[in-house]
């Protein structure tokens, strides 16, 4: 069980007691605790390196130690140390209450771990240990005076010193050398000779490149061994050319870029800073000639740079259809390593549009040419030629495909005039789709127009005008419709014809001041600029005629059963007079059944009166009642339009008596 909340440094009385079920007695014991001073204390851990002191005797050592840093101030006599110490095959073990043990009889020339444990109300803290290697008195060594590090390299370093003291004549001098940065602490011993140390210089060789080192002085005899922390210096060795070897340098290719890929390296190899790999290329067939140094001006190469971290490059704005070289390297603050080289040729791609695209007209054909584009991207294997609006305005496209490799072609299609036309040119490489195009727009000479307008009728007619309608004649119009040209006349006389022009938007016309009752011509032709195209198929259409007027000075003479009737020709037909006709109708006054008979004026000469009169015209109609009242009516008809009526009454005699009419 756990009790808290109690008072630091003070004592408490515990006591467990035991129930038994069967009697309900209780048993148990009491026992003093004392809690923790507080705060708890701990050992310095700045003091670690401190705990063994140096002996000032040949045999003996003192192990010594600090205080901890949280000291206990009012009862500093209930803290202990227990200090365990082992060397070769010996052991101490004491419990004091001072800072320190004095171990006997120690040798030279050896190494004592000590551990010290602090107790404190009876509490063991935590434990620290530290070793030491003990020198006896009779081979100990000075320092060499002023120790120097000179000239320091990429593999080596030069020491050197003013004078060197020893205590002993046979005696091995090495220099100790400890690489760091690792995890892993590399040691390696250079052995100093009599003759170097009487130069007072060495060389210590065979260290790699652009690492930091430890270097310490170590005085060895048949007994004892001496090695000085004042001795130690600290150096890093100089860069040098990386020594990696790029391998299994590899390319993924596209038209306009490039994926290398390569083994990644460890970073020792690179020997330096600025730990990078270095790649350069250019257009060339041959790879050796490329070069990943600073001399790219010899083979004209494009060098960048990419991260040691990174084992991948991908070079781009390049030429399809291109064989590059390459060459990557490794690069750091020590140089540049060795290359590796490979030769990639880019895909090929859809190539660029032609140029110089020209159109050259040849009668009605044209002659389309054109250049190698800028950038072919490959081996072309074909151009497409589209020719639109030939036969219209884009009314019609014309593609041809080239198979063969050539740069014009002649268009043999009938050109329409005054068309402007969109000529394209596309390439074509390997199974790569078409190109970018280049276009060319160029204007055919205007011509008139191949077909005759359309559709030519008469919408509406009267006695003195006539309305027609019409279309756009058929493609090609060879240029732009500005006119329809409209002809009439009197049929029989084609000679005699009017001709009136309209804007080409118009698709109908009023020809007016007409002839009534009149056949009229009409035909309509379309014009550009050029000049008119056909005429269309005649087109016939009547005026109408006027309403015709009455018969003048109608008369009737009887003779027996007979009466003659004579009247004056009306003052106009309303129409062309042949086609007049007369409606004679004759009853018997009042009520008689109504008789009618038609006389034609193209019959004029059977009409004529006794006189000759020439506008005079005369019927005779027999077999009439004698005695009897009959009135008579003349109505001028043409072509179904009749005057007013105009009438007469009178009565039939015997022969040879006469009867004046009213």
């Amino acid at each position: 069980v756990e009790i808290n909340q109690l008072n630091a440094r003070t004592t408490y009385s515990v006591v467990v007691l035991t129930r038994d079920t069967k009697t309900n007695k209780f048993s148990g014991s009491e026992t003093q605790l004392t809690t923790f001073p507080e705060p708890r204390p701990v050992l310095n851990k700045q003091l670690e390196d401190e705990i063994l002191t140096t002996a000032n005797t040949k045999r003996d050592v003192k192990v010594g130690w600090a205080n901890p840093s949280e000291w206990p101030t009012d009862s500093p006599s209930i803290i202990r140390y227990e200090c365990f110490s082992t060397w070769d095959n010996m052991q101490d073990n004491q419990t004091v209450t001072s800072n320190g043990v004095q171990l006997p009889g120690i040798g030279g020339f050896t190494t004592i771990t000590a551990r010290v444990t602090p107790i404190v109300y009876g509490q063991r803290m935590d434990s620290y240990i530290d070793e030491k290697v003990y020198v006896t008195e009779d081979s100990e060594a000075e320092d060499p005076d002023n120790l120097k590090t000179g000239n320091i390299t990429a593999t080596s370093v030069d020491i050197s010193w003013d004078s060197w003291n020893f205590n002993s004549k046979n005696v091995t001098i090495t220099v100790e050398i400890e690489e760091t940065g690792t995890s892993l602490i590399i040691r390696e011993e250079h052995d100093l000779s009599m003759v170097d140390i009487a130069k007072k210089h060495t060389v210590i060789s065979n260290l790699s490149p652009h690492t930091e080192y430890y270097l310490f002085i170590a005085v060895f005899s048949s007994t004892t061994e001496y090695k000085n922390e004042l001795s130690r210096r600290r150096i890093t060795t100089a860069s040098a050319k990386p020594s990696g070897e790029i391998r299994n340098l590899a390319a993924t290719k596209e038209p306009h870029k490039i994926l290398l890929s390569w083994d990644s390296l460890e970073d020792e190899t690179f020997n330096g800073d600025k730990k990078q790999y270095r790649v350069c290329y250019s257009e060339n067939n041959d790879k050796d000639i490329i070069q990943c140094d600073n001399n790219v001006e010899l083979s004209k190469a494009t060098c960048n740079v990419t991260e040691s971290s990174k084992s991948t490059i991908t070079i781009e704005n390049l030429t399809p259809a291109t064989v590059y070289a390459f060459c990557v390297a490794q690069s750091s603050s020590g140089g540049i390593g060795n290359a590796s080289r490979i030769s990639v040729t880019t895909l090929e791609t859809s190539p660029s549009e032609p140029q110089n695209l020209r159109i050259i007209p040849n009668g009605t054909n044209i002659e389309v040419i054109w250049e190698t584009p800028a950038s072919t991207n490959g081996l072309i294997t074909g151009y497409r030629v589209t020719v639109t609006g030939y036969r219209g305005p884009d009314q019609d496209t014309s593609v041809v495909t080239l198979l063969e490799v050539r740069n014009s072609f002649v268009f043999t299609e009938k050109i329409v005039g005054g068309e402007h036309l969109n000529i394209t040119v596309e390439g074509k490489t390997g199974k790569n789709s078409w190109g970018e195009s280049a276009t060319a727009h160029f204007q055919t000479k205007e011509g008139t127009p191949d077909f005759a307008p359309q559709t030519l009728v008469p919408s509406n007619r009267s006695s003195s005008a006539i309305v027609i309608t019409w279309a756009d004649p058929n493609q090609p119009h060879n240029g732009r419709l500005i006119a329809f040209n409209i002809a009439y006349g009197i049929a029989g006389l084609e000679n005699n014809k009017s001709v009136v022009s309209v804007h080409a938007s118009q698709h109908s016309y009023t020809i007016e001041n007409l002839m009534e009752d009149r056949l009229y011509i009409v035909t309509v032709q379309a014009a550009t600029s050029a000049g008119l195209g056909p005429s269309s198929a005649e087109l016939q259409v009547e005026t109408l005629p006027n309403v015709p007027g009455h018969v003048l000075h109608l008369r009737s003479k009887p003779d027996g059963t007979s009466i003659t009737l004579t009247w004056k020709i009306p003052g106009h037909f309303g129409g062309q007079k042949p086609n007049a006709k007369y409606i004679v109708t004759y009853k018997k006054s009042p009520d008689g059944n109504e008789e009618t008979f038609v006389a034609e004026e193209k019959n004029s000469a059977s009409l004529k009166c006794e006189d000759n009169n020439p506008t005079c015209r005369s019927v005779k109609i027999n077999n009439l009642d004698a005695y009897t009242y009959y009135e008579f009516s003349v109505v001028v008809d043409m072509k179904g339009l009749r005057s007013p009526r105009r009438k007469d009454t009178k009565r039939t005699s015997v022969q040879g008596e006469t009867t004046q009419g009213n």
